[in-house]
């Protein structure tokens, strides 16, 4: 079950997305990876303001329909009760990142 990843993979969410929501619909997915069999990649979805990022939420993503731009996610995936699921808006950033886990 390899990690993948993509340079410069960024957009946003085309539609806002519950805490319990598991697939998050972007406006380009095609700029991710496209997971197989056991394959996956890490998001992080995340809110601007002002200058600053808030709200984190890092999600794993098991499935890319780069047709419909919808992602199959397990939700607060990396450091939960730090960066816990929580709704994000249609607009906010979302991220091909490198994280600590």
């Amino acid at each position: 079950m390899p990690q993948l990843y993509a340079n410069n993979a960024i957009t946003t969410l085309a539609a806002p997305c519950s805490a319990v929501a598991l697939s998050i619909t972007l406006t380009d997915s095609t700029k991710f990876p496209v997971p197989t069999g056991s394959d996956y990649f890490l998001l992080t979805i995340f809110q601007i303001s002002g200058v600053n990022e808030i709200n984190h939420e890092i999600l794993k993503c098991t499935a890319n329909n780069t047709g419909t731009g919808v992602l199959t996610v397990v939700r607060a995936f990396e450091d939960a009760a730090t960066l816990p699921a929580q709704a994000f808006n249609a607009g906010d950033l979302v991220q091909l990142r490198f994280t600590a886990g």
